[in-house]
């Protein structure tokens, strides 16, 4: 076959590079939502607008608030155009990429397009669904590589030299706005010596020449140290590094060549298949294999097609050519990931390929792809095998994005479910609660970012440095913000611009575990379920449900675009419905949801959810109802002893007449209950 007809040429490139960026992130986007720290940026916006964020963002990166005032001036509280920008980022700096090594290995077109794709699908930052925020990591990334290519290009294009390094300066500011890419600043030197090498060989003029033009750039690197050191200082982050080896140097400093081998191992080999399962719960589904396949297949026909890809005919001369690009490729890799963690590691942040602090791996993507692309060249022989491994590991890494999208929209799901459950439950509530619980069941949000959810829900409209509500995990917030568990203590929480202050005695205790419903504990009910933590446990009688408004005023209803349309009455709206009506002592109502709820083609998960129901049936006089839902939670000895409490508390309100004894005798006997005191 010819492969010079019809082939593609080299302008192609980015055209190719905007379909492997589409497929590998844009199949779920429209299913996409808001996660993490997109919700508080989101409640900045919402409170006050998008001049809000220059106060927002003062306290740790001041300089990051363009970003936000731009994209939520534009976008606002839709979604679905921050995914968008997001996948528009990623294709723009895979082109970025692929331009610079265009201008650094101008001979070398088909494997500086190998980098790029490698760099476009790599799996290693897997939080791009947390658009709303990282669309700023991904701004300022993409400005970092449009100033080394205008830095370039302003070598190569002698006459425009200036206002290409003007560009260039200013582009490198961004590094203001985000310390990620920082430790990449000294990617600059090895870049202009390569790209200078062809106008000067001779090395001691070049090396003159390398420092002048990369002068100004140091010299912005030192303002920037100056300025994050010693003015600015360490508002979140400390270089706990330092002070660990200041301390005990030798242990320091092994620790730290330790951290650093992890690191690489991650970023650089780990990265390219984590995420990917064959078997077990999180094995791969037909739409991710037929992804996988097809990212393979249309990478290896156009990497196969791209013009310049030819090895028939290779003279001694081209293979030089290619084997030099391989062991510089991989030189300036390997330099790319050793100077990419610093700011990670003078901080002693994790570098994880799990959420959330895969974002660490982003200074590392550029090292990596070239590493991969530069061992391709050289251990795999002939050309046909590296075009199938390049191939291969495209598919796999699009599959793995579109794997970890598909848990994105699962957890937003689960979120939403979450919050239109509390919204049946709780109506309205009173200013100044602390909705507390214990390992909320999502993957990709933390208590902290769901103070803004709870915001929007029972806030909506509010412009205000106070927040009204805050949502506290036990665990995480005991002793920071929660000072314990005990009633009257004051509750204070800093939220970047925002503050709470409340109390212990106007908490609401929530326990989630789905597929069961959401329970709001009453400590005149059930205040220990199976499944709940100890601290939870310990918790539970802090719940005040008295924080819940039952009559006043339109319920909360959770805004559809950001929380989903109501979700079809099913269980558990009734059984949040019936809680509240409990609450309130309208055991009428009760039974009038449990005749409907009972009656439902799905039944609960949670058989203590029965409960509720059977006090509602005993209280209005339907003993036999109240039987026969006993009778299918008696096999579970942890259940029946909660159905015993029910009952004994059944015993004492509503004293039963003579016929009825007789039942509730059978009933306790039946669950084992211990006799009344």
């Amino acid at each position: 076959m010819n492969l010079k007809q019809n082939a593609f040429p080299a302008a192609t490139v980015p055209l190719a590079l905007f379909g492997i960026v589409v497929l590998t992130y844009g199949p779920l986007i429209p299913w996409l939502g808001f996660y993490w720290d997109d919700w508080p940026y989101l409640w900045s916006y919402q409170s006050y607008g998008p001049a809000g964020f220059l106060d927002f963002v003062a306290r740790d990166r001041p300089f990051s608030a363009w970003i936000f005032t731009l994209t939520t001036a534009l976008f606002g509280e839709n979604p679905l155009f921050y995914h968008l920008l997001a996948l528009i980022l990623r294709w723009l700096t895979a082109v970025l990429v692929w331009w610079i090594l265009r201008m650094v290995w101008p001979q070398n077109v088909h494997q500086a397009t190998w980098v790029a794709f490698l760099f476009a699908v790599y799996p290693g930052f897997k939080s791009q669904p947390i658009a709303l925020i990282y669309n700023h990591h991904l701004a300022v990334l993409a400005l970092f590589l449009l100033s080394l290519g205008t830095m370039l290009l302003a070598v190569r294009k002698p006459a425009w030299y200036w206002p290409l390094t003007i560009i260039s300066l200013a582009s490198s500011l961004s590094m203001f706005s985000l310390e990620y890419y920082v430790g990449l600043e000294l990617l600059r030197p090895p870049l202009l010596w390569l790209a200078l090498r062809e106008r000067i060989p001779d090395h001691r003029q070049r090396f003159y020449d390398v420092v002048r033009k990369w002068a100004p750039f140091l010299a912005v690197l030192a303002l920037y140290l100056v300025w994050r050191v010693a003015l600015f200082e360490f508002p979140t982050y400390q270089p706990a590094l330092i002070d660990h080896i200041q301390e005990t140097p030798l242990e320091g400093s092994l620790a730290l060549a330790v951290t650093i081998y992890d690191d690489i191992l991650d970023t650089v080999v780990r990265a390219w298949f984590s995420g990917l399962k064959l078997t077990g719960n999180s094995r791969l589904t037909a739409p991710t294999l037929l992804l996988i396949l097809a990212g393979a297949v249309l990478t290896f026909y156009y990497l196969f097609r791209l013009r310049g890809d030819e090895t028939q005919g290779e003279n001694d001369s081209q293979k030089w050519v290619r084997n030099r690009w391989a062991m510089e490729a991989m030189l300036l890799g390997g330099f790319a990931i050793l100077i990419a963690g610093w700011p990670t590691w003078v901080t002693t942040l994790p570098v994880h390929l799990t959420f959330p602090y895969d974002r660490m791996t982003l200074p590392f993507m550029l090292g990596a792809s070239l590493v991969a692309a530069g061992f391709i060249q050289v251990f795999i022989r002939p050309r046909l095998p590296q075009l199938i491994t390049l191939a291969a590991i495209t598919g796999i890494a699009a599959g793995i994005h579109f794997k970890n999208a598909a848990l994105f929209r699962s957890d937003l799901e689960a979120m939403r479910s979450f919050f239109w459950q509390l919204a049946w439950r709780a109506p309205r509530l009173e200013p100044g609660t602390t909705v507390l619980t214990h390992h909320e069941p999502f993957i990709f949000y933390s208590d902290n970012s769901l103070t803004s959810p709870l915001n929007f829900i029972y806030a909506p409209g509010v412009s205000s440095p106070d927040l009204g509500y805050v949502f506290y995990n036990v665990e995480v917030r005991l002793g920071r913000g929660l000072p314990d568990l005990e009633m009257g203590l004051p509750v204070i929480q800093d939220y970047r611009s925002f503050s709470f202050t409340g109390s212990t005695s106007d908490m609401l205790v929530v326990y989630a575990a789905p597929p069961g419903c959401l329970r709001v504990i009453d400590p005149a009910y059930e205040s220990q379920l199976p499944g709940m933590s100890e601290l939870l446990l310990r918790a539970a009688p802090l719940s005040e449900p008295g924080q819940i408004i039952i009559n006043a005023g339109p319920p909360a209803k959770p805004q559809a675009n950001l929380f989903g349309a109501e979700p079809d009455h099913g269980w558990c709206y009734y059984f949040e419905k019936a809680e509240l009506a409990r609450q309130a002592g309208d055991w009428p109502r009760v039974t009038e949801l449990g005749d409907i709820a009972l009656n439902l083609p799905d039944g609960p998960e949670d058989l203590t959810e029965y409960l509720v129901f059977i006090e509602g049936y005993a209280r209005t006089g339907d003993w036999n109802a109240a039987r026969l839902l006993t009778d299918r939670v008696d096999d579970e000895p942890e259940i029946a002893s909660l159905a015993c409490n029910t009952w004994n508390r059944i015993e004492q309100s509503l004293p039963p007449n003579p016929d009825e004894q007789t039942l509730l005798s059978e009933v306790k006997t039946q669950l084992e209950c211990e006799p009344l005191p």
